[in-house]
């Protein structure tokens, strides 16, 4: 019972993070050509969006050991929703789409190991491989949610704009459940009563 709550909301941030986080993983090349972006230029734009992943997870680890990295955590994902949502408001200028794309990748993966540390935090050692798990278990829905998602609305013609403020919804997820986490006990594993 103590980890009921904790483990409720840490799966459903896993769940938003990963409808965006696979989302933007398997479709940015194709949104960039599809804005007008050369062909071979939108090919590349995994180095950005892997050297965005890179500087957010290195963040997340230097930061999260200084502050609260529940609040951290959902303040990251919150940079992910406004990163997605300019994404979409800044196209089809390619130096804006690269530099938003990088800051979704920044946020969003940096979010991850944000979530990974805050759920090792939750849980005592005798349950938290158990605890782990089940949030990166359950991310996996939003893992084969998120490409289908984004390939419905890409396939339906909507609007990039639009499509990306749909993500930016998405990646609003994590955050509320984060800032509801924080709220309840401030990113601190539950101490079960001793029998």
């Amino acid at each position: 019972p103590p980890f009921l709550r904790p483990s409720l909301l840490l799966w459903v941030a896993s769940i938003g993070y990963a409808v965006v986080g696979y989302y933007h993983l398997n479709w940015t090349p194709h949104v960039l050509a599809e804005a007008g972006v050369a062909t071979h230029l939108a090919i590349s734009s995994g180095f950005f969006t892997g050297t965005g992943a890179i500087l957010g997870n290195l963040s997340m680890g230097v930061l999260s050991s200084r502050t609260d990295a529940v609040r951290l955590t959902a303040l990251y994902f919150l940079g992910a929703a406004l990163a997605l949502a300019g994404f979409g408001l800044v196209a089809p200028n390619a130096i804006g789409m690269f530099a938003m794309a990088s800051l979704i990748s920044f946020f969003t993966l940096g979010g991850f190991s944000g979530l990974m540390i805050v759920t090792s935090r939750q849980y005592p050692a005798l349950v938290r491989g158990t605890g782990v798990g089940g949030v990166v278990g359950f991310g996996r829905f939003g893992a084969v949610i998120g490409p289908v998602i984004g390939g419905l609305m890409i396939g339906a013609g909507m609007e990039l704009w639009g499509a990306y403020l749909v993500f930016a919804g998405f990646a609003l997820i994590p955050f509320i459940a984060l800032v509801i986490l924080a709220g309840g006990n401030a990113g601190k594993a539950p101490v079960p009563a001793a029998d």
